[in-house]
């Protein structure tokens, strides 16, 4: 009982934590709505969703393979976990810099913002990069997480109202974003001192280790985000910024709700790898999939409210993205689940790096057709994300019970 009490409080911990990441950009979107003019509101929204990739990018596995790496050296204050923290912190300084570039180039011709968005947003994504979520979802302390993210957002909230006013103010929100990250670093940093009770060590040999363990989720962690955030660039192809806003801020909203949900999955990584108890881990699964289908479904019946109270948005064709979205929460949940957790339960944590790539395949396929079909649609694009999540669920699952054939 013990076990799953620890269980419970780290899904809530990571629960705030994505509620925190993904809700706090909610709140203030009607307020910027109000203060920026469409085509500046639009280009936040824009750029916003580039960063929120580059923050996936930046994690590339860490919370998976070092997780369970520290877990198996078990010694948090020691010097090779220390070593171990030096080594992927090097190399997530690394993955930040070379992701950045790339987000100026795409954003160029987007945004009237060019070169001068590098620094606030370099400093933003290596601040929340820094964050050692993998010491603290290891030790089961959470709740460091949850603190810092928590402070650092609420600053966030409190910056862009005091100090947002106009479209000349749209830089500073990346600047006022960066600084809110820093703060949220520094918590960390001593939480981080707490378990820990040294600083991270820096060797070539860890970084090089780092380097070979994430190389397979840096291409899985692509081949999720090409889907998760494909939707604005296949609409960008066809469509102006300022027309797919309306579609990029419902993304948002199936963005939260996934991130809710792989918060719930995150937390139960760990728990997973130290038990490889697969009858409670599915019971686990079913109960939290029963209470996600129900939030869904409440957001389903006030969908119109939901909707107009965000984004004042009241068109058909969003409600239908937007539901489209709700259904892909559910699935995507299971999809999570039955990744890096199920995988662990027979040691093959990456043959779920592989469904990715096949999953990619999928999504690439079914975008190109839509392009050559003429058939673009914000509808059209979000149940192609609804099915590329089925097609990954199903793969999942007929791999793991191969993998569990075998043993």
């Amino acid at each position: 009982m013990n076990k799953l009490k620890k269980l419970f409080l780290s899904s809530s911990n990571m629960v705030v934590v994505q509620l925190f990441n993904y809700v706090a950009p909610l709140l203030i979107f009607p307020f910027l709505a109000n203060c920026l003019s469409k085509k500046g509101f639009s280009e936040f929204i824009f750029a916003l969703a580039i960063i929120q990739v580059l923050y996936l990018i930046s994690e590339f596995g860490t919370n998976i393979f070092a997780t369970k790496k520290v877990i198996d050296v078990g010694d948090f204050t020691g010097k090779k976990t220390a070593l171990i923290n030096g080594g992927v912190l090097l190399l997530k300084l690394v993955v930040v810099v070379v992701s950045t570039i790339f987000f100026i180039l795409l954003i160029k011709g987007n945004t009237e913002l060019g070169w001068e968005m590098f620094f606030p947003v370099f400093i933003a994504v290596l601040a929340y990069s820094f964050q050692p979520q993998w010491v603290f979802m290891a030790s089961e302390q959470l709740h460091f997480i949850t603190l810092s993210s928590l402070v650092g957002k609420l600053f966030y909230l409190l910056f862009i109202i005091i100090f947002i006013k106009s479209d000349d103010d749209l830089l500073l929100i990346f600047y006022l974003l960066a600084f809110s990250n820093c703060i949220a670093l520094l918590i960390s940093s001593k939480f981080y001192l707490t378990v820990c009770k040294r600083l991270p060590l820096f060797s070539t040999l860890y970084v090089l280790w780092a380097s070979k363990e994430s190389l397979s989720f840096v291409f899985s962690r692509i081949a999720t985000i090409i889907p998760l955030s494909g939707g604005a660039i296949i609409l960008g192809a066809v469509y102006s910024p300022i027309t797919i806003v309306s579609y990029v801020a419902v993304e948002q909203l199936y963005k939260a709700g996934r991130g809710i949900a792989g918060a719930v999955v995150q937390a139960l990584f760990p728990f997973v790898v130290k038990t490889k108890d697969l009858v409670m881990f599915l019971k686990i699964v079913f109960f939290i999939l029963v209470l996600i289908s129900f939030s869904c479904f409440i957001f389903y019946l006030f969908s119109v409210e939901v909707l107009l109270l965000a984004f004042n948005l009241t068109d058909t064709e969003v409600i239908n993205v937007y539901n489209i979205f709700l259904v892909t929460v559910i699935i995507s949940f299971m999809t999570q689940a039955f990744g890096y957790p199920l995988f662990s339960i027979v040691n093959s944590v990456k043959c779920a790096n592989k469904t990715s790539y096949y999953s990619l395949f999928i999504y690439i396929t079914g975008a190109s057709l839509l392009l050559y079909s003429d058939n673009i649609t914000p509808v059209n694009v979000a149940i192609l994300a609804l099915i590329n999540e089925i097609f990954l669920f199903c793969l999942r699952l007929m791999f793991f019970v191969l993998v569990k054939k075998r043993m």
